[in-house]
């Protein structure tokens, strides 16, 4: 590559990588407010739905889901001995 080409990707890499480290703190991200709804309800609505759901389930209907969440995590613990969430 010439070397005003070389000279210019390397301007456009520091910007961009600028950018990039400016914007991972909180305060400097803006946050984009979500246009798509996700099918027939909101994506908040449908979450309330959910919690509103499992607030009203008994002891034992829940039970359940802590047995299988209690096999999930024993199955990910034999599979991953030094909690490495990687693959």
């Amino acid at each position: 590559l010439p070397l005003n080409k070389v000279q210019e990707l390397k301007k456009k890499t520091h910007e961009k990588t600028q950018h990039i480290l400016k914007t991972q703190f909180e305060g400097d991200r803006v946050k984009k407010p979500h246009r798509k709804s996700h099918g027939k309800i909101s994506f908040q609505k449908l979450a309330s739905i959910i919690g509103r759901r499992w607030q009203e389930k008994s002891k034992e209907e829940k039970q359940r889901y802590y047995d299988l969440a209690k096999l999930d995590l024993e199955h990910f613990i034999s599979r991953n001995p030094n909690g490495s969430r990687k693959g």
